[in-house]
């Protein structure tokens, strides 16, 4: 009984992490679009490009961090 307790708060956890991963993989692929998108525009703007590009390593180093938490 304790053992199946305890593998069902480890699975509900590892569902969590992989939505939560699955939902930074989509911000990052979104937000690789609009920096795409914003490069090729007429009215390009260097400060929130360099925002944009900031958000985005930091959402990398999320998910990367993430995948570490999952293979612990």
């Amino acid at each position: 009984m304790k053992n199946e307790a305890i593998d069902n708060i480890r699975k509900n956890r590892l569902a969590r992490k992989a939505q939560i991963d699955s939902g930074l993989h989509q911000e990052i692929k979104s937000l690789r679009e609009q920096i795409v998108r914003e490069s090729f525009s007429p009215d390009f703007d260097p400060k929130r490009h360099q925002s944009l590009m900031n958000k985005l390593a930091q959402l990398k180093k999320e998910h990367k961090n993430l995948g570490f938490l999952q293979t612990a």
